[in-house]
């Protein structure tokens, strides 16, 4: 028999056979039900907030916010801004363009800079609120009121007005039609309907 050169041989500690110590595998796959009753609330949580983050951000394109907008145009906007967002209107007087916007029709009044300085409508498809216009004035004059609008009555039109700072918004209903929604840059100016002689208050302590 032909023994092997002892340089080919495997030496002790080659020889001897390795030990291996297995750990158990953990299970990453799954979670206790507290564990993951915890995420899934968490993930609900984030979602909710991010919708109405999101809705808070971006009323409604048919929406009026008070001393700020109707619809997509806002005051303080340029013309340039506007005709891209709407096209270019249609002039109806010098400095005033009349636009469509889904289901408004926007009279927009410009400053000598051509930035917006005045915003009307008399769609009765705007919402104030997130509530239609077509709801009428009896409904709407609790809403108002409770925001600190003040409410007045000249012979059969009802009129409500709101001051901002820099601006003021005046909407005037006939009996519960609404006829127009003005935001002007003043806070009201004299003759305005928010003093109109021929009515009284509908709200005297608002």
């Amino acid at each position: 028999m032909t023994r092997l050169p002892r340089y080919l041989l495997p030496t002790e500690k080659e020889a001897r056979p390795t030990r291996t110590r297995s750990r158990p595998v953990k299970n990453i796959g799954t979670k206790s039900p507290a564990v993951a009753g915890a995420l899934a609330a968490a993930v609900l949580l984030a979602v909710v907030v991010a919708s109405a983050a999101g809705s808070a951000r971006t009323p409604s394109r048919d929406a009026i916010v008070p001393e700020q907008s109707i619809g997509p145009v806002r005051l303080g906007q340029s013309l340039a801004h506007v005709s891209n967002s709407l096209g270019r209107g249609r002039t109806i007087a010098p400095r005033f363009r009349r636009y469509r916007s889904r289901r408004l029709t926007i009279v927009v009044g410009f400053s000598r800079s051509y930035h917006v300085d005045s915003l009307a409508t008399d769609s009765a498809g705007a919402l104030l609120y997130e509530h239609p216009l077509t709801d009428g004035y009896r409904r709407f004059a609790g809403r108002l009121v409770r925001r600190g609008w003040k409410t007045f009555r000249c012979e059969k039109t009802q009129i409500a007005t709101h001051r901002g700072s820099h601006a003021a918004t005046i909407i005037t209903w006939s009996g519960d039609r609404s006829l127009e929604v003005k935001i002007t840059p003043e806070s009201l100016p004299p003759g305005s309907p928010g003093r109109c002689a021929l009515g009284s208050p509908v709200n005297p302590a608002g």
